[in-house]
């Protein structure tokens, strides 16, 4: 049932721009009403919900990724593909994160989407809600679980999200989920029911389609409005290439004395002393992308293959004008990012990238990013599953079932459960295949994913602001009673390996038999499931408006602004989840969600 007040995207291309090779700034624009910052998740429902609605006004959204090629757009779509684009540059960015206490010292490896549709379109596509009172707690005006629950509604009536067809469920699916139940954890029939906290295990549903196809946030979105004939066929430019180097804020200028408090109060957050009157948000500055280093040329000079640099060289910025609103998608970490490279953050963080402090925000400084754990089983006696074959993206016959829409093996997901254990705030997730290109054989993967407790941090690099990702922080498994749950939701995902039919022949390979999964064990293993939200939390970056604090027509709409984790769930559903209530909000223009305030 659609939600009341959300629909879908009216029938929905204007050309991407700059096209692939890049443009002159000469053709790029110079005005719009609305400059949408990231083509993300949340970036696509924002800029499909604003222009469909506003036919008048002329939105603009601006997307660091350029147009993929038709190699890497099948390797988005294609759900068996995942590996493949988690190892492309070009759509995945990874980084390593600063050494973590908590892993004996080691770094972990990061990644976010650089390519339209963000995350949404490289991630495992998993659809997981949390369950019980959980987007209510964030501090966004109006966000009750009523709300929240209409937009979550708003968003799976677009998105779509299903159980694959047979011919496209993972083989031994049904085996592991009544395993599941043996031990306890049994079959969820609905794991979309937010008002069912229920423990349990379920096979994934997809944010695909029947043919084995992603449906990510530009699929579901835009797609549909930016078509010849759909409703932004004339006022939506998409930008794809170009990245934003900073927001240009000018001081508003003030008519009369401010009252001593006004800088702290009035403001939101600290301005350079003797300045006066509130920050606007007037546009923003953008460079082709191409400019600037990529992360494995960063990465060859760390290797020592190319000569090192002092710093991206960031060439001649082409401005963009914004007359009603600047809005931030970038995610995670390009918000942060992008606030911090604008002078807002905290003061070192700006001095020690050589940025010029304009006000004074803890972005980045409240960030929780989620730690995993896993463990692998063998099984001998049943045929290997034949989505382990990484391989199979190569050959012909193949992918020309797949292009044809008879899904086959790479219409196949890359896991095939989810399951909840509230009791220990976190989730899990299986699969019969490995997440890496060039690990092909029958073991079965476990995965459990813990809410961190511990706040981590998000900073510019001092050696190259604009062009390096941030320097993260993560923090993983500080916090001993983070360890012992992820060791408890590990130790019970072994017992359900074991529970497997007796035909399977298991056999524990991580940890080897007879290893306990203790906290060595668990500390050894740990990771990052790429899940991070905080870096512009409401109440602390943001007001209850997403507006950043002191800055008039600039918000921020995207997972930096999630003070919290999902507990039982990933956060993708709740990101789409803000976007639409986000974009109902502004689109009423009440009070302090009017365009401008």
């Amino acid at each position: 049932m659609r939600a009341p007040g959300f629909g879908r995207p009216t029938a929905a291309v204007t050309p991407s721009y700059p096209p692939r090779g890049g443009a002159s700034s000469r053709a790029l624009p110079t005005v719009a009403d609305y400059v949408i910052v990231g083509g993300g998740t949340a970036g696509c429902v924002v800029a499909a919900r604003l222009c469909a609605a506003r036919p008048a006004a002329k939105v603009v959204l601006i997307e660091r990724g350029a147009p993929r090629t038709p190699a890497q757009e099948e390797n988005v779509r294609a759900m068996g593909l995942l590996a493949s684009v988690w190892a492309d540059p070009g759509v995945a960015e990874g980084w390593l994160s600063t050494p973590n206490a908590g892993l004996d010292g080691r770094q972990v490896g990061l990644l976010t989407g650089a390519t339209l549709g963000g995350s949404s379109a490289i991630n495992a596509a998993q659809w997981t809600v949390p369950t019980g009172a959980y987007a209510s707690t964030w501090g966004v005006a109006g966000l009750d679980d009523e709300a929240a629950g209409a937009a979550y509604a708003a968003a799976e009536d677009t998105v779509q999200p299903a159980p694959p067809p047979p011919r496209l469920m993972p083989v031994y699916t049904d085996d592991y989920v009544a395993a599941s139940a043996s031990v306890g954890q049994p079959r969820v029939a609905d794991p979309t029911n937010r008002s069912n906290a229920a423990d349990g295990v379920w096979p994934n549903w997809l944010a695909a389609d029947a043919a084995g196809r992603r449906r990510d946030a530009c699929t579901a979105y835009l797609d549909p409005v930016r078509r010849p004939g759909g409703a932004c066929e004339d006022n939506l430019v998409l930008l794809q290439g170009m990245t934003v180097k900073r927001v240009v804020l000018r001081r508003q200028a003030s008519s009369h004395r401010r009252p001593w408090w006004w800088r702290t109060r009035g403001m939101g957050g600290r301005g350079p002393r003797g300045e006066c009157g509130r920050l606007v948000a007037t546009g923003v500055e953008l460079v082709p992308s191409a400019a600037l280093v990529s992360p494995s040329a960063r990465m060859q000079q760390k290797n020592g293959t190319d000569p090192p640099s002092s710093g991206t060289s960031v060439p001649s910025s082409h401005t963009l004008s914004a007359r009603a609103e600047v809005v931030l998608t970038a995610g995670p970490y390009g918000s942060p990012k992008l606030l911090q490279l604008s002078g807002v953050g905290p003061p070192d963080v700006l001095a020690a990238a050589g940025v010029q402090p304009i006000l004074e925000l803890p972005v980045g400084r409240r960030v929780f990013v989620r730690p995993l754990g896993h463990i692998e089983t063998k099984y001998e006696g049943v045929p290997v599953a034949p989505s382990a074959n990484l391989s199979a993206g190569a050959d012909p016959e193949v992918v020309a079932a797949w292009r044809a829409g008879r899904g086959g093996v790479i219409g196949i997901a890359s896991t095939a459960t989810n399951g909840r254990i509230a009791a220990e705030a976190g989730y899990t997730s299986t699969g019969w295949r490995p997440l890496i290109v060039g690990r092909e054989f029958p073991h079965l993967f476990t995965y459990c994913f813990a809410t961190s407790s511990t706040f981590g941090s998000l900073s510019l690099d001092p050696a190259d602001p604009v062009g390096a990702p941030l320097v993260v922080d993560a923090k993983l498994l500080e916090s001993p009673e983070e360890v012992a749950q992820l060791g408890r939701c590990l130790a019970a995902s072994r017992a359900v390996a074991a529970a497997m039919p007796p035909p399977f022949v298991m056999t524990d390979v991580l940890p080897p038999p007879g290893v306990p999964i203790d906290e060595a064990y668990v500390r050894s293993i740990g990771q990052t499931a790429f899940h991070t939200v905080g870096g512009s939390a409401v109440g602390l970056v943001t007001d209850p408006h997403l507006r950043v604090r002191g800055v008039r027509r600039l918000r921020v709409v995207d997972a930096s602004v999630i003070p919290s984790l999902p507990p039982t769930a990933g956060p993708v559903s709740s990101v789409y989840m803000l976007a639409e209530y986000a974009s109902r909000r502004l689109l009423g223009g009440v009070g302090e969600w009017a365009m401008g305030a």
